[in-house]
C-alpha cells in the first residue's frame, strides 16, 4: 500500500468521523429546539388571550392567543401559492397589520380555494381601519429556497421569507400571526392545523449519526492494527 493511498485514506476517515459527529450533536441541537417548542406551546396554550401591544418579549408569546387592534396594510399584502386544504389547492392571504401603537406584523388571514392557472388573484373583503382581530402566535423559518430576490415584491408567492422583508422594513415584527376568528365575512377558511413537534425524532437521527463514525472509527483502526500486524 502506497503513502499516498494511506494518506488519502486517513483523511477520508477523519473527514467521515468528523461529518458522522457533526451531523449527530446537529440533531440534538434539533432536539433541544423542538422540547422547547413543545413546552412553549403546552404552556402558552393554556393561558387566556393577550394584548400583543403589551407583550414586551414576542419568543416567549409563541403559540399564545393574541388581541390586536389597528389598521390593515392592504397594498402589501401577498398570497402564498399552492397551499392544501382538505386535499384542495388554494392560497393564503398574508397581510400587514399595524396596532394602535404602530407595532407592525405579518398575519396570515386564511385560506381560499384557487387554481394554480388562475392568473386572476382573489377578491377579498378587508375592513381596513380601525380592526379588531384576534390569532395565534406562530414562529416564521426562513425559506429554504428562495430562487428570486425579485418573487418578494410579487403578490404570489411561495414562502413569506420574513428575516429578508425585515431587511426592507425594520418595524416588522419577527413573527406571523394565524388569524383565528371564524365569525368573519370575507370567503377565508381559518382552521389551521399546526405542525407537531416530535423530539424523539432527532434524538433517534443523532444516535444513528454517532453510530456511523463509531463504526468508521472502529474500522479505521483495525485496519491500522492488520497492518501492523
Amino acid at each position: 500500500m502506497s503513502l499516498k493511498f494511506k494518506v488519502f485514506t486517513t483523511i477520508v476517515i477523519i473527514i467521515g468521523i468528523s461529518t458522522f459527529s457533526s451531523l449527530g450533536f446537529w440533531q440534538l441541537g434539533r432536539m433541544q429546539e423542538k422540547t422547547y417548542l413543545q413546552k412553549m406551546r403546552k404552556i402558552n396554550q393554556g393561558l387566556a388571550a393577550a394584548d400583543f401591544d403589551a407583550i414586551t418579549n414576542l419568543d416567549n408569546a409563541l403559540f399564545r392567543t393574541v388581541k390586536l387592534t389597528g389598521n390593515w396594510q392592504e397594498s402589501e399584502a401577498f398570497f402564498l401559492d399552492l397551499r392544501k386544504h382538505n386535499g384542495r389547492i388554494g392560497m393564503q392571504l398574508v397581510m400587514p397589520f399595524i396596532t394602535q401603537k404602530g407595532k407592525k406584523v405579518l398575519v396570515n388571514r386564511g385560506w381560499i380555494q384557487h387554481e394554480p392557472a388562475n392568473m386572476e388573484l382573489p377578491k377579498i373583503k378587508t375592513i381596513l381601519t380601525n380592526t379588531r382581530i384576534t390569532g395565534l402566535v406562530t414562529e416564521s423559518k426562513p425559506a429554504k429556497f428562495d430562487f428570486s430576490n425579485s418573487n418578494r415584491l410579487k403578490p404570489r408567492r411561495m414562502f413569506i421569507a420574513l428575516d429578508k422583508l425585515q431587511e426592507q422594513d425594520q418595524k416588522l415584527a419577527n413573527i406571523v400571526i394565524l388569524q383565528t376568528q371564524a365569525d368573519i365575512k370575507d370567503s377565508l377558511i381559518r382552521k389551521w392545523q399546526l405542525k407537531e413537534f416530535n423530539p424523539q425524532m432527532h434524538l433517534a437521527y443523532a444516535i444513528q449519526w454517532f453510530a456511523f463514525a463509531m463504526i468508521l472509527a472502529v474500522v479505521s483502526i483495525y485496519l491500522v492494527l492488520k497492518q501492523r500486524k
